[in-house]
């Protein structure tokens, strides 16, 4: 788009005062017109109509002489000359030529915005995909984690990894005496054991499964009865003599009689 000049005193100028409202008009238009088209000045006699209806006036042709009369407008062959147009005003070439600068900067800024955003584009996507790998991996990992992990189903015992004969692992060793020797071990019943060899310690769990099923307590609950029995009355000892109280020894009543009698004075009678 190319701007048409035009001097803050225009209006104040004696030919324009001289020539008048409706010329004026015309001028104004085919000034834009003129700037418009890049035709350098000329209006042309075909194209003075559509100057003459884009500026809202009738009767060109006459305010045309008037314009010509006043000295701002100069008759040339085939059409009008706007009087030191190009004084003012930019010639066709010096347009174009801005024109193709300006857009050939606007296609290099475009090319850089375009590949400016390309990269940003591609380092987001080189980001998404390294989180997403990273995630993958992470993910991965807790599955390979997961998978080494034994599964603790309630209705099934729980496997030991390592046997204690090979690590020495005191805890393993009595999860596997009270599996071989009581029974099933459950998650319930492996947490009771846990909770009893923190309170008791290891040795005193695993002695009182020996103990139990020794006895044939085939249950936890016997084991924390021997547990509480030896925690009131000391490691190992024999709960069901513990538990008798002690009894005074039963004396025959003629035996009782014998030893009263034993120094008693013989009477004569009795001689």
């Amino acid at each position: 788009m190319a701007w048409a000049r035009i001097d803050d005193k225009f209006l104040d100028n004696p030919k324009v005062r001289r020539a008048g409202k409706e010329p004026t008009y015309l001028y104004i238009s085919a000034l834009v017109f003129a700037s418009n088209q890049l035709t350098e000045g000329l209006i042309s006699d075909e194209v003075l109509g559509l100057v003459a209806y884009k500026g809202f006036i009738k009767n060109e042709r006459t305010h045309a002489v008037t314009l010509v009369q006043c000295g701002l407008w100069d008759r040339v062959e085939g059409g009008y000359q706007i009087h030191d147009f190009l004084e003012y005003n930019p010639t066709r070439e010096e347009i174009e030529q801005s024109r193709a600068k300006k857009a050939a900067a606007g296609s290099k800024g475009g090319q850089a915005s375009a590949q400016a955003s390309a990269q940003a584009r591609a380092q987001a996507n080189a980001t998404a995909n390294a989180t997403a790998n990273a995630t993958a991996d992470a993910t991965a990992d807790a599955q390979a984690q997961f998978n080494d992990t034994p599964s603790i189903n309630p209705s099934h015992p729980i496997p030991i990894k390592n046997k204690p004969e090979e690590d020495g692992d005191t805890r393993g060793k009595v999860f596997t005496a009270y599996e071989n020797e009581i029974g099933m071990l459950t998650p319930f019943i492996a947490e009771s054991i846990s909770s009893a060899m923190t309170e008791f310690s290891e040795t005193w769990v695993l002695e009182a499964i020996h103990e139990a099923a020794a006895h044939s307590g085939k249950s936890f609950r016997y084991v924390e009865k021997v547990l509480l029995g030896w925690k009131q009355h000391g490691f190992k000892v024999d709960m069901r003599a513990a538990s008798r109280k002690p009894t005074t020894p039963r004396v025959s009543a003629g035996h009782e009689l014998d030893h009263i009698l034993e120094n008693a004075p013989i009477f004569a009678e009795d001689k």
